[in-house]
């Protein structure tokens, strides 16, 4: 970095917006797909080893990640399957993600504004929830 820092935190709203309102919220976070994600989550979890009562009352994909890769390291699994455990999860959960980013676009404006700040010496860094493959 040879300019000024600049660090941007990407919460949803701040630099996307939803192309189609309709597709997206409360409504479509219940929706039987999304549901059944997280479900297929649970059962990858359980299938690689992760007692179901460890992941079975966890609302959100992060935090069934979050918690099968907790008990695999707590519990000593081999490298080989923890990673065979996480390469499951990761497939379900990428599915999802890319979903609901294929919903987003950035809000009028946000494209230049960058451009300008870049073009001003600012080094930009973004911290988002995204994966580099969503992003």
């Amino acid at each position: 970095m040879n300019g000024k820092p600049l660090l941007l935190f990407d919460m949803d709203g701040t630099l996307i917006e939803v192309k189609d309102p309709s597709r997206h919220g409360p409504h479509v976070r219940n929706a039987p797909t999304y549901g059944s994600i997280k479900q297929r989550m649970k059962d990858i979890a359980a299938a690689h080893g992760v007692p179901r009562g460890e992941v079975a009352g966890l609302e959100r994909m992060a935090h069934i990640w979050n918690a099968a890769r907790a008990h695999a390291d707590r519990n000593g699994f081999p490298e080989e399957s923890t990673a065979a455990l996480m390469a499951a999860i990761n497939k379900a959960f990428m599915e999802e993600e890319r979903a609901d980013h294929a919903l987003s676009v950035l809000v009028p404006g946000a494209e230049e504004a960058l451009s300008s700040l870049r073009e001003a010496g600012y080094d930009i860094s973004l911290v988002t929830t995204a994966s580099r493959a969503s992003v």
